[in-house]
């Protein structure tokens, strides 16, 4: 709904890049990306109470987040400046998680699975880089 209410039809690679068409893409990115992460959010905090057969219910929260955001990336028709949005955010959650909480080599469940995200996070944030590299170079 946020995209829609920002104008889909500006955001998409079919409009040229104007001052006008410029900032409804950037708002259009950024209502995108938080509402999609605001569902993933209150996805993830419903997980937990779900009973499983063992102890407990790893933290899917930020997996699922890198699985929307190389939804949101992949999609056809991202504007330019969707793209380089796309690929700014990804690069602040990959410096986040490699460079600030780091890499941990422990044998549990949550390390294994945050190891499993951090590198799918590291491949989409290169396909989202990418994309904006494609998308700049095409102007």
């Amino acid at each position: 709904l946020a995209a829609v209410v920002a104008g889909h039809a500006m955001r998409t690679t079919k409009v040229g890049i104007t001052l006008h068409t410029a900032a409804v893409q950037l708002a259009s990115a950024f209502l995108t990306t938080v509402a999609t992460l605001g569902v993933v959010a209150a996805v993830a905090s419903v997980l937990p109470d779900i009973p499983v057969v063992g102890e407990y219910l790893p933290n899917l929260g930020p997996f699922l987040s890198v699985v929307a955001m190389h939804g949101i990336t992949n999609r056809e028709d991202n504007g330019t400046i969707k793209e380089i949005v796309n690929g700014c955010i990804l690069a602040g959650m990959a410096y986040d998680a490699v460079i600030v909480e780091g890499v941990s080599f422990a044998l549990d469940v949550d390390t294994i699975l945050g190891n499993i995200t951090l590198v799918f996070l590291l491949y989409v944030t290169y396909q989202a880089l990418d994309n904006a590299r494609r998308a700049i170079w095409d102007l």
